[in-house]
């Protein structure tokens, strides 16, 4: 079944997405220099320095506001993140 208003569609979208070869050659060229570049260290974005790989950034205190109103809302919860949770209760 043929419909000429889906026709239209899919001509139009086809030509919006068609690329010069200047466009596929500065996309292959993007592509290749993106390659190139060195990889980010692991971690939360921020949080690490801008002195390279291996610094950390300081971090911030919380808000002691923002902590009491969670140990009210969380009274259960840990504390401290210091030291890992014991398992089994030891």
């Amino acid at each position: 079944m043929q419909d000429p208003g889906v026709d239209a569609v899919i001509q139009q979208w086809t030509s919006e997405r068609e690329q010069s070869a200047e466009e596929v050659e500065a996309r292959e060229i993007a592509s290749s220099w993106l390659a190139e570049a060195p990889q980010a260290a692991p971690g939360i974005p921020g949080q690490r320095g801008a002195t390279g790989a291996g610094a950390w950034a300081a971090l911030e205190t919380a808000d002691t506001t923002y902590l009491d109103a969670m140990r009210q809302r969380l009274p259960d919860a840990p504390t401290s993140c210091s030291s890992p949770p014991q398992v089994g209760g030891r």
